[in-house]
């Protein structure tokens, strides 16, 4: 990422110079907050030497750049600039000197964020925060903010952030909720909504941390492995236990497993039968895990087998993998 922005901050400076200011608004609105925190620092040692004189007379885009000058007296003009900016743009940069080692370009911010207050711009300004939140002042930004959003906006700031795009920010807004205490259920109707792995992995470690054993139901009917297998661990039932030993799941599987041989279930035997009654790759590989000695033929006829998706699934890939896996140890998952 550093190296991008090495890259194509020397451009974007010959832009702004000729006023082409479409050109580094349109860049600038395209680099996630995270690559634009990281120009911060690249910017400051490089494109900063551009004298305060420089900027009257000057585009938008010399001002937007110049939030990230090494020069204080250059990010305190381009403040001074941007509170007649009213564009998405101006509300990123301005987020970004929130956290300004300069006292009086931090003040000359702060002012300027709080006279355009309103939660379409706390949209665009809390991701920026969010990626500043692991620096220097970072992280009192972002409490400063968030403290401000919601007295003077009266809203949770998480929801705020709840729909953004870049998923830091997103997954910032799930752990603040969940700092508010929602029930499991809700989590789990929540996680089960939830389509980035990034921001679902939240969700999934609070309701392993939580979940007791009562709860075990409510885990078993999550579409997400993990939790189904948590819900076998806390789970005692034989019966259902039974019908894990077939998930698509490993990890449920091998949960399942250990649970059922724990209360003298004979796990080989159901998986013997099971794999004689089933052409799946799914029952081939849970007989395997639990030391079934399948034959060479057997495996040769579900890799050239009839069905399309056990082909694609096998592909020697797979097949092999199973039989190195062959009387492993099974093991719980970690909690």
């Amino acid at each position: 990422m550093r190296e991008d922005v090495g890259r194509q901050l020397p451009n974007l400076v010959e832009l702004a110079e000729a006023g082409d200011d479409q050109a580094v608004r349109r860049a600038l609105l395209g680099w996630s907050p995270a690559k634009l925190v990281s120009a911060t620092g690249q910017g400051r040692r490089r494109y900063g030497a551009t004298g305060v004189g420089r900027v009257d007379g000057c585009g938008m885009g010399v001002s937007w750049l110049l939030a990230i000058s090494w020069d204080g007296r250059c990010r305190e003009a381009s403040v001074v600039r941007m509170t007649t900016d009213r564009s998405p743009l101006a509300d990123r940069m301005l987020a970004l000197l929130l956290s300004d080692h300069v006292e009086q370009v931090r003040r000359r911010a702060w002012r300027a964020v709080e006279q355009r207050l309103d939660p379409n711009r706390a949209a665009h300004t809390l991701p920026v925060l969010v990626a500043l939140r692991s620096r220097q002042r970072g992280r009192q930004a972002l409490d400063g903010y968030r403290d401000l959003v919601a007295e003077r906006l009266a809203v949770e700031p998480w929801r705020l952030a709840w729909l953004s795009d870049d998923l830091p920010t997103r997954r910032w807004a799930a752990e603040e909720w969940l700092a508010t205490g929602p029930t499991l259920t809700e989590v789990v109707e929540r996680l089960e909504t939830e389509t980035e792995q990034y921001v679902a992995s939240t969700f999934i470690r609070h309701v392993s941390q939580q979940a007791k054993a009562a709860d075990s139901s409510l885990l078993l009917a999550s579409r997400h492995g993990r939790l189904r297998a948590d819900g076998a661990w806390l789970s005692s039932d034989p019966s259902v236990l039974e019908r894990l030993l077939g998930d698509r799941s490993a990890l449920v599987r091998r949960a399942a497993q250990s649970r059922l041989a724990a209360q003298g279930f004979d796990v080989v035997g159901w998986n013997e039968r099971n794999r004689s009654q089933s052409r799946a790759l799914r029952a081939l590989r849970a007989a395997i895990e639990v030391g079934v000695e399948i034959p060479v033929d057997d495996l040769l006829d579900l890799a050239e087998g009839d069905d399309p998706a056990d082909r694609r699934r096998s592909r020697w890939r797979g097949s092999s993998r199973c039989w190195t896996d062959h009387g492993s140890p099974v093991r719980p998952p970690r909690p």
